[in-house]
């Protein structure tokens, strides 16, 4: 009972660095700090409110797992499963009955975005299952983040792992096509075990290639030129502004100022800009944080991070549409959190092995 308490209390001291960068940022946006600005939709209040219940979200599953990471990869590698089973029973039923079963729809009267509108050889028309989100790339970038904290855990992907990232190339994701094929890649490229990923990556990129190509050539004759567009013109904004706001960002609550006005007058869309989230991480991290904040956060992962492949996989999660502001900040967390939990002097983590404990 000792040894729990101790540890539980472990858990919550490992927040507080987090607790104390979130307050210093919140304070220099409240204060007008530099170029600094209180212009998008959440308040002071609200952001806080939505930040600590992510920790008191966290804080309990860290607590019931005491610490041991091999439970907590078990756990995420079941819901990753349990996704993946919906996201196949989607793909399965679409495309032999045509019947595509919608949960958003069902529950809030929203309907997911699976409808391609195009067509490829011998498969025909095209749809994007979207699992258990609103759209492909949400599925995407939300698997991503889970296989990632998993292999942050044991440091190596497994069967599940496999099979949840060819789900979101499946997806046919535009971008997780990119991402997820490039996590895949980095995940495999395991000395250990080379000539054997070898062997999975050859055949998969055989089946993949021709497929993508067929899908990104029937994007563009079904005239979806405006997915780079979009993007292009939320990356022209974030670096046309000020040279304070491109070193330091626009602060937590901030946007750029341009951007605000777009919004105001009709929309985003109508300007061909995209969302501020749709370029990737990375380019959100910018404008929030500006160039120098980016830079920080990452030599910060690297320091909790020191493996080279678990990092440059993590990077990929850089390329999505998640956001420091919706529940993927959960895992955001959970990654160097669960790290450091490995690195704790006190906790013996004992015969982690591929073939044996990290198989599922």
């Amino acid at each position: 009972m000792k040894q729990w308490l101790t540890l539980s209390l472990l858990n919550i001291l490992s927040f507080i660095p987090i607790i104390l960068v979130f307050l210093i940022l919140l304070l220099a946006n409240v204060k007008g700090f530099g170029e600094f600005k209180t212009n998008s939709e959440f308040t002071t209040l609200g952001l806080t409110v939505s930040v600590i219940s992510k920790i008191l979200i966290i804080l309990p599953i860290c607590i019931l797992c005491n610490k041991n990471v091999l439970v907590m990869h078990k756990v995420i590698g079941t819901v990753c499963l349990l996704h993946v089973i919906f996201f196949g029973i989607q793909y399965l039923l679409v495309y032999t009955v045509g019947f595509y079963p919608d949960p958003l729809n069902l529950i809030v009267g929203k309907e997911q975005r699976y409808i391609a509108g195009m067509t490829l050889p011998l498969i025909g028309e095209v749809y994007r299952p979207t699992g258990m989100y609103y759209e492909p790339s949400t599925y995407a970038t939300y698997m991503l983040i889970l296989v990632a904290t998993r292999m942050c855990l044991v440091n190596q992907l497994n069967r599940i792992d496999i099979i949840v990232l060819l789900s979101t190339i499946f997806s046919f994701s535009a971008a997780a096509i990119v991402y997820s094929s490039l996590a895949l890649f980095i995940g495999l490229m395991s000395k250990e075990k080379l000539r054997q990923n070898i062997r999975i990556m050859i055949p998969l990129f055989l089946l993949l290639v021709p497929v993508i190509y067929w899908y990104f050539v029937g994007r563009l004759d079904m005239g979806h030129r405006e997915f780079g567009s979009l993007r292009l013109g939320l990356i022209v904004i974030t670096f046309t502004q000020s040279q304070f706001e491109i070193l330091f960002g626009n602060g937590l609550m901030g946007i750029p100022t341009q951007i605000d006005d777009m919004k105001f007058f009709g929309g985003l869309a109508q300007f061909e800009v995209a969302a501020i989230n749709d370029a990737g991480l990375w380019l959100f991290n910018i404008i929030k944080f500006g160039i120098v904040g980016l830079i920080l956060v990452l030599i910060s992962q690297k320091l909790i991070i020191s493996s080279v492949r678990p990092f440059l996989f993590v990077l990929t999660i850089y390329l999505t549409k998640a956001s420091l502001f919706d529940a993927t900040l959960i895992f955001c967390f959970l990654i160097p959190y669960f790290i450091r939990m490995k690195m704790l002097k006190n906790v013996q983590i004992e015969n982690i092995t591929y073939d044996s404990n990290v198989n599922s």
